[in-house]
């Protein structure tokens, strides 16, 4: 063979590599973009769910505090209002008593009163 034959054969089979190494690359990359494609498309669908169930928990512990937080000034405004309920019922408690001597002081009054009255109509 001709060494002018030899290199243009050579230059052919490095022209056909240099082509089927593009052609290998380009669709190497092609698959590998879809590959990366749908990856990412998983790895989304997986964040939403996660982010869902992350949210969810979240309320979950938000609204278990708030009922707790609840209870217990619930609680502790029973407690307040039994207190002052107490006070109350310890203040007509006094009253009552009041009532009662001011009442007896009233009877006393209208008996003396009945009495001077006797005396100053038996002096009449």
């Amino acid at each position: 063979m001709d060494p002018i034959e030899l290199v243009v054969g050579l230059a052919v089979v490095v022209a056909l590599g240099v082509v089927v190494a593009a052609v290998v690359t380009r669709r190497v990359r092609s698959t590998l973009a879809a590959e990366r494609d749908r990856t990412l498309q998983v790895l989304t669908r997986q964040l939403a769910v996660d982010r869902e169930a992350t949210t969810r928990a979240t309320v979950d512990t938000v609204l278990a505090v708030a009922g707790d937080k609840l209870g217990a000034h619930t609680e502790r405004a029973e407690q307040h209002l039994d207190r002052r309920g107490e006070a109350f019922e310890q203040q007509v408690a006094g009253l009552q008593h009041e009532l009662a001597r001011v009442g007896g002081l009233v009877a006393d009054l209208q008996r003396d009163k009945a009495q001077q009255h006797g005396q100053l109509v038996a002096g009449l």
